[in-house]
């Protein structure tokens, strides 16, 4: 009894917080308008949130990932990731066009998925951005969209643990309460010296800054000495929705 009424009071205090001080919102950056020149180069992904564990549950493979953006040919951007999973680096490529009359990115193989870009003023730090991946309900009677995540992004590897603590801080308060952070706690791939190609070398073998990199592209997400569950714990890019069937 005592658990259910602190729980209700608890939740009352909530509604009536947001009623007095309401949630911030993050401010967009069109696409199709923005100057994209000053968004290429080097980002360092910090933390991602969703209103759901599912949405971000793949991130927790990761330990640190930085990526670099590059214009392609016109409207089309070019974004690689560089992920540390444990002993391993995996290099990852994604493709994304804008179009003239569209606010958010495509993301070429998912035509499904917005990808929209917001300030990272938001997270008081004017020099990050703000990622944002939606996918619409999978069926017309679903409340809810089968993705929503937010994910920041900085310039600099090192920032100021307070401007993550703002970004959780401000998606929480519109119920995006799910949260991963990277740990940051091994060389990154970016400091690393690593191989591309050969097989895995045994754990006992290998130095602690040389890394052996897989590359992964559509259709084949990794070479096959990595198990099945290692694929399905990194293959960031043909992430399944079946959690929302």
């Amino acid at each position: 009894m005592w658990k259910e009424a602190l729980a209700f009071f608890c939740s009352l205090y909530s509604v009536l917080y947001q009623a007095i001080v309401p949630c911030s919102f993050p401010e967009v950056l069109p696409a199709n308008t923005v100057d994209r020149q000053q968004y290429l180069g080097t980002w360092f992904f910090k933390a991602a949130v969703s209103h759901r564990e599912a949405d971000i549950q793949k991130f927790r493979a990761l330990d640190n990932c930085w990526f670099t953006m590059k214009e392609t040919a016109n409207d089309t951007l070019l974004l690689t990731g560089h992920m540390r999973v444990g002993d391993d680096c995996i290099n990852q490529t994604w493709t994304y066009h804008i179009h003239p009359e569209r606010d958010d990115l495509e993301l070429e193989g998912k035509k499904e998925r917005r990808s929209l870009l917001w300030s990272g003023k938001w997270a008081n730090c004017p020099e990050c951005i703000v990622f944002q991946e939606v996918e619409p309900p999978l069926h017309e009677t679903d409340s809810q969209d089968s993705l929503s995540r937010l994910m920041l992004y900085t310039r600099e590897k090192d920032v100021d643990p307070k401007m993550v603590t703002a970004f959780l801080k401000n998606a929480a308060c519109h119920n995006m309460s799910a949260s991963v952070k990277l740990p940051l706690n091994k060389v990154s791939p970016q400091e690393a010296t690593y191989t591309t190609d050969g097989p895995l070398p045994p754990l006992s073998t290998r130095g602690k800054k040389t890394l052996h990199c897989r590359p992964m592209t559509k259709g084949k997400p990794c070479q096959t000495d990595m198990s099945l569950t290692e694929r399905q714990q990194i293959n960031l890019d043909t992430e399944s929705s079946a959690h929302s069937r």
